[in-house]
């Protein structure tokens, strides 16, 4: 039921190696993006066509995802960037860090590294519960929730971002 998974995992593999440092080997990868999560993608290209078929003319909704690739070596913690048609051509690294300073963060259907919090894709929550105990062994997890980019918002708001990524 889930031979999709296993190959998307082994293409998703095959790419990350070209940006790996020499004799680094894979311990676990998963698929994110950043933004937004999935679900809100999907609600967005529904009220896209919603409102378009309402309107009579052509709408967007705004889509602020940022497809990423999670992976952690023996040595280091990346993400790099994912496009094409299906998110399988591996792209440039956006951020590395030795796994024991990682600083990883893992939040309900979230992992944020680097300040940056990556939401894990469908299918690849066990995954994230594997890489973030496995940087969690290498020291490089963290407990400390990481304060939002926009730390100056009201304690109302900082409450209702708190009950979201929890």
């Amino acid at each position: 039921m889930f031979g999709g998974r296993k190959k998307r995992v082994e293409k998703l593999s095959a790419g990350v190696k070209t940006n790996l440092e020499d004799g680094e080997s894979i311990r676990e990868l998963v698929q994110t993006q950043t933004g937004q999560s999935a679900a809100a993608n999907a609600s967005a290209v529904g009220t896209s066509a919603f409102m378009s078929s309402e309107l009579g003319i052509f709408y967007r909704s705004e889509v602020s995802a940022g497809p990423h690739v999670l992976v952690a070596t023996d040595r280091n913690l990346y993400a790099m960037r994912l496009s094409g048609g299906r998110l399988l051509d591996v792209g440039d690294v956006v951020l590395k860090a030795p796994l024991d300073n990682a600083d990883l963060y893992q939040g309900k259907k979230t992992l944020t590294f680097g300040g940056i919090k990556f939401h894990v894709m469908g299918l690849f929550g066990e995954h994230a519960d594997r890489l973030y105990d496995y940087v969690k062994q290498s020291g490089g997890a963290t407990e400390s929730k990481p304060a939002p980019a926009d730390a100056a918002g009201s304690r109302r708001e900082q409450r209702i971002r708190d009950a979201l990524d929890d």
